[in-house]
């Protein structure tokens, strides 16, 4: 069994990297948000399933660790809250709602209730399970959402498990981390949970399906651009631009700049200000920036 549990943990820390790896490629070629907090969130994974397996299998950092409490119980817990709430932030993204700087904050705030008290990452805890309630239910109010059904049914599967995975981890920092999963085990499973671990190996399964997925469909450039731009009308749709609105705004994308606008589009400067101006406050933005930050977010 406890040659079975070190392959288990390497296969699943490869899985974890090239997850990280692969996710950190697409953000850096297609420039999808997305694609950054999924990398991230992988890598926060691999640090605690790195952690975890030096501590179960290599003597010295476990003699190490040990004597490192409760220092060593921050520093799980961190990583670990850390992987939690990029989770949260990839379900925002997925329903279609901007990351803002509260989300930012939340890490922060996070980092530092897990230096006051080891419950801090079921908090954590407790408000990915809500999300994933809340997407659950932004999808049975979106009636065009595609895959309805299943997303649903996702959602609220991801909720059960990330709830009995709270009451699991609630067990787990109340003996801190001594739980024998089994009594003929070689070692105990110490800070994990069952319930985690099959998460994570979900997350991995479905993350490599997407990515075979990705890589393996044909390249359509012509298909890629009608994709696009039908993306870049529903969003201007979404926002209520109007006809000259969308011409500005896909300029915009393009790297234009007001003059080379009013040239293009044969207006006044002044005129294509305010439109400028119209657009961006329609997008609940105030600089360009923040407005092609905000379409690279939706464009997922």
């Amino acid at each position: 069994m406890t040659t079975f549990l070190f392959f288990y943990n390497i296969l699943l820390m490869i899985a974890y990297t090239f997850c990280f790896v692969i996710f950190l490629l697409l953000f850096q070629k297609e420039k999808k948000v997305i694609y950054k907090y999924v990398g991230a969130m992988f890598l926060f994974f691999l640090c605690s399933s790195l952690i975890y397996f030096m501590k179960e299998f290599l003597p010295t950092f476990s003699h190490f660790y040990e004597g490192t409490f409760p220092i060593n119980v921050r520093l799980v817990s961190i990583v670990d809250t850390m992987g939690l709430l990029y989770n949260r932030s990839i379900l925002k993204m997925l329903c279609g709602k901007p990351i803002k700087k509260i989300d930012r904050y939340l890490c922060l705030v996070f980092v530092v209730l897990n230096f006051i008290t080891p419950f801090a990452m079921l908090a954590a805890l407790a408000l990915l399970s809500v999300s994933f309630i809340q997407t659950g239910l932004a999808v049975i109010r979106n009636k065009d959402s595609g895959n309805r059904i299943l997303k649903i049914c996702g959602s609220f599967l991801f909720f059960a498990l990330n709830f009995i995975n709270l009451i699991e981890g609630v067990r787990v920092l109340y003996h801190y981390g001594s739980i024998v999963i089994v009594e003929s085990f070689a070692y105990d499973m110490l800070d994990r949970g069952i319930l985690a671990e099959m998460i994570g190996v979900v997350y991995a399964c479905l993350a490599l399906w997407y990515v075979f997925i990705h890589m393996s469909r044909d390249s359509d450039p012509q298909k890629d651009m009608e994709a696009q731009k039908a993306r870049f009308d529903e969003m201007c749709g979404t926002y209520g631009l109007t006809n000259r609105e969308k011409e500005i705004a896909a300029l915009l994308t393009e790297g234009y700049s007001n003059a080379e606008i009013s040239d293009a589009l044969c207006i006044s400067i002044g005129t294509t200000k305010t439109h400028v101006h119209h657009i961006y406050n329609k997008f609940g933005v105030n600089t360009r920036i923040r407005f092609l930050a905000k379409l690279s977010e939706m464009d997922h």
